[in-house]
Parts: structure tokens; sequence; C-alpha cells
């Protein structure tokens, strides 16, 4: 069916086509070439959806394309401009990191991920609530703790693991308008944990070890969470679990004379 409606120019059924290829459903192999291919003829035609997904696969290098950012940024503008918002996300991502071939502009990524945003993409409220906090996105844009906290607020409902452990930050110290709060702490805490942010693994394990936040003190929590977070290169969880570790080897050796 969705051959039919591509083959007489629907531009929407190429898309499908294309997704069907790169998730190999539907019948078909996965082939990223032809996923390209149905990609381009959507994109050709002004489906924002085949926009956004061929500058995806050019910013891979995937599917028979050279990996060009450059190129990637002219089809996510094209998107991002009809409305489309993981293309608005991706435009404002890149003019915050200077890519694609242009200088870094934070009031230009404060637009984009401001668009995105407001239709709920979570990564993008993420990345506003960051921009609010640090104060940048043009000269117009000042630090704003409680802008911060309400769209870090919004990505954490939907389950974005850095939202969520900045907000346990927020509520452990009570800013941006927000209560201190150690048990809202550990509870994003917790939820970041268990999607793997390395941050919020530590967090976590120091209010176990610490037994804040309606949690007992429990130094066998303590020491697993900062294993995790140390597994993913996290400086300080690597200190914290060898100092956790040397304590508690040193008490039960202590414990071992004592008997």
């Amino acid at each position: 069916m969705y051959r039919q409606l591509a083959d007489e120019g629907h531009a929407d059924a190429m898309c499908v086509l294309g997704l069907l290829y790169e998730e190999g459903r539907g019948g078909m192999d996965t082939d990223a070439t032809q996923a390209v291919g149905w990609y381009r003829m959507a994109a050709d035609r002004g489906d924002a959806d085949g926009q956004c997904n061929l500058a995806m696969y050019y910013v891979q290098g995937r599917g028979g394309l050279p990996k060009d950012e450059a190129e990637a940024l002219v089809w996510y503008r094209r998107a991002a401009e009809q409305g489309d918002e993981e293309a608005q996300y991706a435009l404002g991502l890149m003019s915050e990191e200077g890519r694609g071939g242009v200088s870094r502009n934070d009031a230009e990524a404060f637009i984009w991920y401001r668009r995105a945003a407001e239709k709920g993409h979570a990564r993008a409220q993420c990345a506003l609530a960051y921009l609010y906090e640090e104060g940048l996105g043009g000269s117009d844009v000042e630090r704003d703790a409680v802008q911060a906290a309400k769209w870090f607020h919004r990505a954490a409902e939907q389950d974005d693991a850095s939202a969520q452990c900045a907000l346990g930050a927020m509520y452990e110290v009570g800013s941006g308008g927000l209560p201190r709060d150690d048990v809202q702490a550990v509870a994003w805490y917790q939820r970041a944990a268990e999607q793997g942010e390395a941050v919020a693994q530590y967090n976590f394990g120091l209010m176990n070890e610490l037994g804040r936040g309606g949690l007992p003190k429990d130094d066998a929590q303590a020491i697993a969470w900062y294993q995790l977070a140390a597994e993913q290169g996290d400086v300080v969880a690597q200190q914290s679990f060898n100092n956790l570790y040397t304590r508690l080897g040193t008490q039960g050796h202590a414990t071992r004379h004592a008997q």
C-alpha cells in the first residue's frame, strides 16, 4: 500500500517507506541506503519528517551519505521552519554547539529550543532550562532559576533523565522557587539514576550513604550506586566509591580483630 502511494507521489508514504527500511519492518530488510532514498524523495517534496530524517543521516554519515553537518543543517532548518519539533531541537543543539559550519549562537539556540519546548519536546525543554539556569540565550535572556525549574519539571515528567537529575538538585538546595525538600530530591535522583544518569547515580548514592530524604543510612546501596556512576567515568563517584570501600574494609578488619 505504501509503495503504491509513494509511487503516486505521496510524500508521507515515501517517508513511511523510509522508516520501514530503516527499522526493517513491514516485510522490508533493514537497508539504510533505501531509507535515505525514500527520505530524500519525501524531503524534496517538502515533507518535514523526510527532511529531518535526511538531516539525521547526514549527521551520522549513513546510508551511503558522507558525514556532512553543513548539509544536515540545511535540511534541519527546512524542517524546523515547518514546525517539526525534532528538527527545531536539533537546530538549537547545532547552534549552541557551533556545528555545521556556523559559529556558536546561544540566541539562535534559545529560539529553536523554545519553539520545540513549547510543543512538548522533552530534550528541548531540558536544554532550554539549562540556558535559563546559566543566563545564556542572547542579551535578552537573564539567569532565571524559576524558569529553569519550570522547564526542568516539564522535561522530568516526560522521563528526561538529565532534567530529573537537575530538578533533584534544585529541590536539594531549594532554588528556582522550589522548597528545600530532600524527599523530592531523592525521588528525582532515583528516577534519573535508574535510567543510567551518572550524576544522579552518584547523588542518589550519597543520599543513601548519609541517610537523607527519608532513606535509611545504607552503605551497601551507596557503594552500589557509586560503582555504577564510577563505571561511566564519574571521577567524584570513583573517589567516593574508593573512600567508602576502604572505610568499610577497615571497619571489617577491626571487627575481625575484636572477635
